[in-house]
């Protein structure tokens, strides 16, 4: 379409038999800044704007549930008397503290369980405050259009929608609703003022008259006998030219052939007497569809295959032209219809597909996780992804506190705890009373969104009694605890590409390049304990994982690569290592699992690693089966595809 508007052509239709690719044509063409004159034109409901509107009602009379509220937020016609950067860092803000703590409703509790900035902050409670006015008794229409217009301006919503020609129309409909609605009287819920608002967009039309283009969106029946310099047949393939028309409510086939009316056939002639119509009077047609459909050939539309069939028979030249410009292949006459397989005519495929590899030198960030470095070893390529690349999947919102939040919940109870406590010199129930005081605290906003939270706090506290014996077990072993969360970082200087070559120019009796740059190893240690005799210093990573999954972690020390890291922190402040140790924190028991750490060999093995990662070297999708599961980046890498590949290439 873009090569017809280059080559001169004025008018130019577009008939879409697939209303969805319809819409993705449309989106395509305005990114190429063609813009496209509606003839039809579609409902109100279907508008972005009408959808802010109706979106908003939908969070109140949901509840404010996060997703709701969250979808809704991202509109561009919500908060439109906000600063642009304001506002989508408050709504960043907010996404990420509901992601964080699966927090499943918008309610006022949200302020004390997540340390939100200022701006998050007002945004909460604007939106607390606009929720506010929807609550209470049932109210007339009339009393509902007006709480309607009060949350255009309370929620800025007015403003971007007088901007756009959908919105005009949007509030132009509230404001005759609110004229006409006024002296009504009879009470409605919430509900129900939903229903009725969402039928008057629906029944409502919009079509954006300020769009003067060459290219017209239409229909089949509105192109006939009109002249356009080119036409392009969007959808045009069997599953939508054609689909079986649905017989009608009353009157079914057989009964409308009786009656002397129209019936598929004669529905299907009237279509290709279209067709032949709009062909025969434009000057170039371009039919596209999709060609397959995963393994399966589509072909063209019955209606269309005819009209072909008919002029190829007839000796001329096809009137229809590939979306590339080129002739689009004539249908096949019978004669030349594919014969079906013969037996043992099937060929294996090529045996195995090469994994994904990438190289991506100087791309290292100058601050890298201890997470981001476990991942490297773990599998490259989902570094690769993941780190290098940025492409994370925000996490699922889950309305029950999973195994993960526990996790991190533990975490938070003993740190607090032992910050408080750093030697047990008291009775056990009265540890026990002060961890359970803890837990009740952090856990409170928890209940306050989610009663099923209560769950994890009680089966938090039935572990109170096994933890004191294991840190008792502990302090007389000669540990104490000195800190918790410790935010911990390491240096690295990697030798650039450019310095070797920097190097080489030097000998050369030329300036050499800059050496080296710096990548800072960056992480947080759950606890650290210090020896009362040697000094030295105990690592303690809590996982809320049976003993036995620690030790299978524990069997190859790159499984574990935070214990490693986290030693390298520690060594590099003066530390000695006495141990690193996986506590499981899980059920009623407490064990734990002790690391073998040799600290020279990974401080190489890390200094190695990512100097070859910062050269340029392969990183190849080779992840184990445990760590491709749950991996995002499973269908970038196409692992899936793999184990298809291998097993058609195993056929004969």
């Amino acid at each position: 379409m873009c090569a017809w508007l280059a080559a001169g052509h004025r008018s130019i239709a577009l008939i879409a038999f697939d209303t969805l690719v319809a819409r993705r044509a449309r989106a395509l063409l305005e990114g190429r800044q063609v813009l496209l004159a509606d003839e039809a034109g579609w409902r109100l409901s279907t508008t972005a704007a009408a959808t802010a509107v109706m979106r908003w009602i939908e969070s109140v009379a949901g509840g404010m549930a996060s997703r709701t509220v969250l979808d809704w937020l991202k509109s561009p016609f919500v908060l439109g008397d906000m600063d642009g950067a304001a506002r989508a860092g408050a709504v960043a803000a907010l996404e990420d503290a509901v992601h964080r703590f699966d927090i499943a409703r918008f309610t006022p509790a949200l302020r004390d369980l997540a340390q939100l900035p200022p701006a998050a902050l007002g945004l909460l409670d604007r939106l607390l405050a606009a929720e506010a006015a929807w609550r209470g008794a049932d109210q007339s229409l009339g009393a509902w259009s007006r709480v309607q217009e009060a949350a255009l301006d309370a929620l800025g919503l007015r403003v971007p929608l007088s901007a756009d020609p959908a919105g005009v129309e949007v509030l132009g409909l509230l404001a005759r609703l609110q004229a006409a609605l006024a002296p009504a009287g009879a009470a409605v819920t919430l509900a129900e003022w939903r229903i009725f608002l969402a039928a008057q967009f629906e029944g409502a039309s919009f079509r954006n008259r300020l769009i003067d283009s060459p290219v017209v969106l239409t229909t089949l029946e509105a192109a006939q006998w009109r002249s356009f310099d080119a036409i392009l047949l969007v959808g045009a393939g069997a599953a939508h030219v054609n689909a079986p028309v649905p017989d009608d409510l009353f009157i079914n086939a057989a009964l409308r052939s009786h009656l002397g009316l129209a019936d598929a056939a004669a529905r299907q002639a009237q279509l290709h007497q279209q067709l032949a119509a709009v062909i025969g009077t434009a000057g170039t047609v371009a039919a596209t569809w999709r060609r397959r459909d995963r393994d399966e050939a589509q072909p063209l539309g019955a209606p269309l295959a005819r009209i072909e069939l008919a002029r190829r028979r007839a000796g001329q030249a096809s009137a229809i032209v590939d979306a590339d410009g080129s002739l689009m292949p004539p249908p096949l006459l019978p004669s030349e219809l594919p014969q079906p397989f013969a037996p043992g005519t099937l060929q294996a495929q090529p045996a195995g597909t090469p994994h994904p590899a990438v190289r991506m030198p100087g791309a290292l960030p100058a601050r890298l996780s201890v997470s981001a470095y476990a991942t490297l070893l773990a599998c490259p390529y989902r570094f690769f992804a993941t780190t290098l690349l940025g492409l994370h999947e925000p996490d699922e919102l889950e309305e029950e506190l999973s195994k993960r939040d526990y996790g991190i919940w533990v975490h938070r109870v003993l740190t607090r705890f032992h910050e408080s406590h750093p030697q047990l010199d008291a009775a056990d129930d009265v540890l026990i009373a002060a961890l359970t005081r803890i837990t009740e605290d952090l856990f409170a906003p928890l209940i306050a969104f989610n009663y099923l939270s209560l769950g994890w706090q009680l089966r938090l506290t039935k572990l109170f009694p096994a933890y004191l014996d294991w840190q008792r077990g502990r302090e007389a072993a000669g540990w104490r605890f000195e800190a918790g969360e410790a935010a911990r970082a390491l240096v690295l200087a990697l030798h650039t590409p450019a310095a070797d070559a920097g190097a080489a120019q030097g000998r050369a009796g030329q300036a050499p390049a800059a050496a080296t740059r710096e990548i800072t190893l960056a992480g947080r240690i759950d606890r650290i304990d210090r020896h009362r005799d040697d000094g030295s210093v105990a690592l303690i990573d809590y996982k809320t994982q049976r003993l036995y999954a620690l030790r299978q972690r524990l069997r190859d020390v790159g499984e574990e690569a935070q214990l490693a890291a986290y030693a390298l922190f520690e060594s590099a402040r003066g530390n000695h290592v006495g141990e690193a140790v996986l506590a499981s924190v899980d059920g009623e028991d407490v064990e734990s699992a002790a690391a073998s750490i040799d600290v020279e060999a990974e401080r190489t093995r890390l200094q190695e690693v990512l100097q070859e990662v910062d050269s340029g070297a392969l990183l190849p999708a080779n992840g184990a089966e445990r760590t491709c599961s749950f991996c995002q980046a499973r269908g970038l890498c196409r692992k899936d595809y793999w184990a298809v590949s291998s097993a058609a290439g195993a056929m004969s």
